[in-house]
């Protein structure tokens, strides 16, 4: 039985790869900007400029910046992999969602399309019933006794 205030194995393990693939998403997103590669350029141009006069390119400094850089090309390698990886489920993602989401869209607009089309029908019909009641009112009107002095259609009042 688990005490209060401990965290199941499964959802520690859950947290900590949440925070591992954080970390790689962002300095996947650092690493790979421009802005990262202007530093790394101007960062190697100013060794260049300032190792030779300043005897930074002879032992024991030289090899010290052949290291680290190979040092950091080392460890980058598996933290791109993992937050290209991270970066390109979370792109899958958001296609999926868009797909979902025109689906949704495409299926209302066949819906309002086919309503339309209904209303365009309902109003067809209404527009012929018109005619045919107004024609039959036609009739009826002209069959009704004419008043004298009155015009056809007027109704002479019972006595």
């Amino acid at each position: 039985m688990a005490q209060q205030g401990t965290v199941a194995p499964a959802g520690v393990l859950a947290r900590t790869r949440r925070v591992n693939e954080s970390v790689a998403a962002r300095i996947t997103l650092v690493t790979t900007s421009m802005w990262f590669l202007y530093g790394l350029v101007l960062f190697v141009g100013l060794w260049m400029r300032f190792a030779p006069p300043l005897h930074l390119d002879t032992a024991p400094a030289f090899p010290v910046m052949l290291y680290w850089v190979n040092l950091f090309q080392a460890l980058m390698l598996p933290i791109l992999a993992v937050g290209q990886s991270v970066l390109s489920r979370a792109s899958e993602r958001r296609v999926q969602h868009e797909a979902a989401v025109i689906d949704r869209l495409d299926r209302l607009t066949r819906r309002i399309l086919a309503l339309e089309e209904e209303h365009a029908s309902l109003r067809q019909t209404r527009q012929l019933h018109h005619t045919a009641v107004m024609q039959e009112l036609g009739v009826i009107a002209a069959k009704l006794p004419v008043r004298a002095g009155g015009s056809a259609g007027e109704v002479s009042a019972p006595r």
